[in-house]
């Protein structure tokens, strides 16, 4: 059922097929003999749908990392300048950069990269792995809700990316006893699959001096073996996942997810909360998935069919362009500008009561002439613990009458207290006609 809830519908399909055609359409303008493909978690069925939509452009002449860059800035410039993007960025992926936009009209995210081989091997072996488990792909996606939900699926913020997850439920598949054994495997359901992968991933396995491997069937080897020694002093004392790429062997598809100590302590939580329920015979709701391990208010699920939303421009081009763009746009500012005014009006209510404070100070108690600093009067003030001092620094102790005297002023108002009148209530007048300001030299 989850995975039914999960399917892209004909609205989002739609609009999927649509950006990826403007993409096409715009990288055929500049490389004519490129070709266009989707890859990925996307066409295989096995993605949110939130997740974005990884596009590689072949027959690019990029063989190094900077003319990358340059052509997929070029490429950017293209489709800003079509006014299909709302934001867009250059970021670093697994040995390759690739170009992030958002499409203006849907909101859907796209990864475009260049001459990508490892990314369509990759799209390769994961379709094959999929004809010989059906259990994976419904197990894989009820793992990237549970991990989305608790923000451990991002690699960009040291989750575990899509791509190694997969691997990392492939290899439990190749190891569990039903697929050794035909009568097991009629007997063995999803719920039990699951509940076993969270007690090996999350109790049992040796993250400590183990490697995964998916090759050949699949194998738990040592990291030694395949030369990943002890972690680093900047990962010891941290859960670190070694996981074999099968397109690169040699690379650790795993190396980027730093936060594998809390996906590990999730799947370690989801078994003792469905073995605490299935040995008591208690279930919170209708189904022990929802709501013991996944929270149905949470945007995945609850903002299911509002996926498809028209974002806003990048930038306006001139001033007829902005106007129309704020009014395509909801009448409600964003937070953003909300702040920025409410900053504004509370910065010009503050100087205008200054300057009325100053104006009622000066009216009332002129500041005395620093040339006439010697015929201060300051008898009726508090002595000065520094007189002494004072006496061969005139300057200094002009700062410290002028602080006395604002002082004494301010003592002399009572009864009110840190600006409040006695009975406790501020009412207009009072702070319309008492307004005191408090002297404070530092003598710098």
């Amino acid at each position: 059922e989850l995975k039914e809830f999960l399917e892209p519908i004909s609205k989002e399909l739609g609009a999927r097929r649509a950006w990826v055609s403007i993409i096409e359409a715009t990288a055929t303008s500049m490389w004519p003999i490129c070709s266009v493909c989707i890859f990925g978690s996307v066409p295989l069925g096995i993605s949110l749908p939130t997740a974005s939509i990884d596009v590689v452009v072949t027959g690019v002449s990029a063989s190094t990392a900077s003319r990358q860059r340059q052509l997929l800035n070029s490429l950017a410039e293209r489709l800003l300048a079509g006014g299909h993007v709302s934001r867009l960025s250059l970021e670093d992926g697994w040995r390759s950069l690739f170009l992030r936009v958002q499409h203006r009209k849907t909101g859907l995210w796209t990864n475009i990269w260049l001459n990508h081989e490892e990314g369509l091997s990759g799209s390769r072996f994961m379709q094959e792995s999929l004809s010989h488990f059906p259990a994976l792909a419904p197990l894989l996606l009820f793992l990237k809700v549970l991990l989305e939900e608790r923000d451990l699926l991002d690699a960009a913020r040291g989750g575990i990316g899509s791509f190694p997850l997969f691997c990392l439920v492939l290899s439990f598949l190749q190891h569990d006893a039903s697929v050794l054994d035909p009568m097991l495997h009629c007997a063995t359901s999803l719920g039990v699959l699951l509940l076993r992968f969270f007690w090996k991933h999350g109790l049992s396995f040796d993250y400590g001096t183990s490697a995964i491997s998916v090759l050949a069937g699949g194998k738990i080897v040592d990291r030694k073996e395949k030369g990943w020694t002890a972690p680093s002093s900047a990962t010891k004392g941290r859960t670190v996942l070694w996981l074999e790429s099968p397109i690169s062997p040699d690379a650790n598809l795993a190396a980027n997810a730093r936060k594998m100590g809390l996906i590990r302590a999730a799947f370690a939580q989801a078994y003792h909360a469905l073995g605490t329920c299935m040995v008591s015979g208690i279930c919170v709701g209708v189904s022990l998935l929802y709501p013991l391990l996944l929270d149905g208010r949470h945007a995945a699920i609850e903002g299911r069919e509002k996926l498809i939303s028209k974002q806003p421009r990048p930038y306006p081009k001139d001033e007829d362009d902005a106007t129309s763009s704020e009014e395509e746009e909801e009448d409600e500012p964003d937070e953003k500008r909300r702040k920025l005014l409410s900053s504004k009006e509370e910065k010009a209510l503050l100087a205008e009561a200054v300057a009325r404070a100053l104006a009622n100070r000066e009216r009332d108690a002129p500041l005395p002439d620093p040339t006439e600093a010697e015929e201060v009067d300051d008898s009726h003030l508090l002595p000065s613990p520094k007189a002494e001092y004072a006496e061969d620094h005139p300057a200094e102790a002009l700062m410290t009458r002028l602080n006395l005297v604002a002082q004494s002023e301010s003592d002399a108002q009572e009864p009110y207290e840190r600006g409040l009148p006695a009975d406790g209530e501020a009412t207009e007048d009072h702070w319309d006609s008492s307004p005191r300001v408090t002297l404070n030299f530092s003598g710098r």
